[in-house]
């Protein structure tokens, strides 16, 4: 069992309270003495060193502004050498904002704040143990009048317990050996006398502890609310007086460096972006010497020929002919002539013939020819003729393609292949070469025709051709989805509406079921033959032994796939002039 917790006077807790209050305010005011000597010492040392950095700007810019060979016109401020000078002011003027901020720092640094504080804190520390003091003994006489009100209460009591005692014998008549009734009543009239003279005092010093419990209670109230506000109020007042202008001081002084520094910089900033290299390269130019431009040539008549201007030959009769200059712009001409055609029509010619080499046509073609064939048309009028172009195979649209060599695209309207991949060509390109044709995925746009293989449509049922001397089927088959499906489980094959689906070989005993299996966006699987339509044939059972066989892809060509642009036509020749 725990003792009782030790019963503190009122006085004493009083005291120890102001106490703890008076060193808590004191270590308050050691800590705001000790902030106000950091910011001193500070100051100090930043004092040094915008002094040593100012001084170093100084000395840094000071030989480039002595240095001579600057001439008047470049200080201009289009000028790169004005432009340098503008940066090496500036950087001037900010070590002297330095210097004017470390002489700032240094009057920051001398100032007494630390001893004015501790004055202060003197001060304020003897009236606050003046209000405590009467406080503690406003407390003490609470604890004055709260014993003597104790001691009065308890003699009253002990009287009152006597005359009860006798008043009660004198009832029962048990008035003993030693004692008469007389004796009795007697006896308990001095105490009921002696009872009342108690009450009157325990009454007297009842009424003087509660006129010093209420005045204590008002002097601690007047304490809290009144006095120890107030103090703690002039001492914080005090406090930021004088830390509100070290600390204004040091960052109005950052401030207007910062500000001063700026100001230089954007005007270095915007004389550098003034600078015009035209001008500086004009006045360059002007200055006398080896780029002063040489006085113009003149015709120097021999003799005593005067002419100074052409003539034209004439023949012996005095006619006109053509001129030896007419025949030179001549000449030249047909010279521009021919190279345009040379190149506008090879360029042409090879399109052309890269088209039949990927269409497996290997007829000679306008690439073998010589220039000398195209110098040998000269005299004829045959350079400038048009060739017939080439009348190239059609085939029904849409049809499906096999992609031989990947392409990416190089603009909006253009499609990324990827070799392997079955496209479906719907319709002919704009430009020569293109064909437009939508993917698997179901995108659309141009790509390269040379850059598909289209297969051959038409198998002969029996026998064998003169395309086809083996005999062998073709080596993939697709069908193209009517309507998208969604597998309805792992076996299945999901695909979209449009999509072209690779056909894989059926069982052996070649029992049509309803469902095929192909392959769409790297899976395998079956689907329901009724949602496509075959764009080549089922294959039978006799065709490819291995489903997953890769389709022979022939060597990719040595070329880059045409832009398809109306630039390919080729333009008329320039005009030049005669």
């Amino acid at each position: 069992m725990q003792p009782p917790p030790r019963k503190v006077k009122p006085a004493q807790e009083v005291k120890l309270r102001f106490l703890e209050q008076l060193s808590i305010l004191q270590t308050r005011q050691q800590r705001e003495a000790d902030l106000l000597e950091d910011i001193r010492s500070y100051s100090k040392q930043r004092a040094a060193i915008e002094r040593e950095y100012g001084q170093a700007l100084q000395k840094l810019a000071g030989p480039f502004l002595k240095r001579e060979g600057h001439r008047s016109g470049e200080m201009d401020s289009r000028m790169v050498f004005g432009a340098w000078r503008c940066l090496l002011d500036a950087t001037v003027a900010g070590g002297q904002a330095r210097l004017q901020a470390s002489d700032r720092y240094r009057d920051l640094a001398g100032g007494t704040g630390r001893s004015a504080k501790e004055q202060v804190l003197r001060k304020g520390a003897e009236n606050l143990q003046r209000a405590q003091a009467e406080v503690l003994q406003s407390v003490r006489e609470l604890s004055r009048s709260r014993k003597l009100y104790g001691q009065r209460e308890r003699v009253w009591a002990l009287a009152q317990e006597k005359a009860a005692d006798v008043q009660a014998r004198l009832n029962r008549s048990d008035h003993g050996l030693f004692h008469t009734r007389t004796s009795l009543q007697k006896l308990s009239t001095k105490l009921s006398a002696q009872s009342a003279q108690y009450s009157q005092q325990l009454r007297t010093a009842r009424n003087e502890y509660l006129l010093n419990l209420v005045a204590t209670n008002a002097h601690l109230d007047h304490y809290y609310q009144e006095e120890l506000p107030a103090l703690l109020k002039a001492l914080v007042s005090e406090l930021l007086e004088h830390l509100r202008d070290p600390l204004t001081l040091l960052s109005r002084t950052e401030l207007e460096a910062a500000e001063m520094a700026l100001e230089h910089a954007r005007h270095g900033a915007q004389a550098t972006s003034q600078v015009s290299w035209e001008q500086d390269l004009k006045l360059f130019l002007q200055e006398p010497g080896v780029f002063s431009p040489t006085p113009p040539q003149e015709f120097q008549p021999a003799g005593t020929d005067q002419v100074c201007a052409l003539e034209l030959e004439g023949d012996a009769g005095g006619m006109a002919g053509d001129s030896s200059l007419e025949k030179e712009v001549q000449r030249w001409t047909s010279r521009a002539a021919r190279d345009y055609k040379i190149q506008n029509h090879g360029h042409r010619e090879r399109r052309l013939s890269e088209a039949r080499l990927s269409q497996r046509d290997l007829s000679p073609t306008a690439e073998d020819a010589e220039l000398s064939d195209f110098e040998e048309c000269e005299e004829t009028g045959e350079l400038f003729e048009e060739p017939a172009p080439t009348v190239l195979a059609t085939r029904p649209l849409p049809c499906p393609a096999h992609v031989v060599f990947g392409y990416q695209a190089g603009r909006e309207d253009e499609l990324t292949i990827t070799e392997g991949e079955w496209l479906e060509v719907i319709e002919e390109g704009d430009a020569d070469e293109w064909v437009k044709a939508r993917n698997q995925h179901g995108e659309v746009g141009f790509v390269p025709e040379r850059y598909l293989n289209f297969p051959d449509l038409s198998f002969p049922e029996s026998g064998h051709d003169s395309d086809n001397p083996s005999g062998a089927e073709p080596t993939a088959f697709l069908a193209r989805a009517l309507y998208s499906y969604t597998g309805q489980s792992a076996e299945e094959l999901s695909f979209p509406e449009g999509a072209l689906i690779r056909l894989l070989p059926r069982a052996q005993d070649g029992v049509d079921d309803g469902f095929w299996r192909g392959e769409f966006g790297g899976h395998v699987g079956v689907f329901p033959s009724l949602l496509v339509e075959e764009l080549l044939g089922p294959p039978g059972p006799h065709e490819l032994s291995d489903p997953e066989q890769v389709l022979p892809s022939p060597s990719p060509p040595s070329f880059s796939p045409p832009v398809p642009t109306c630039a390919l036509d080729g333009a008329p020749a320039p005009v030049l002039p005669v």
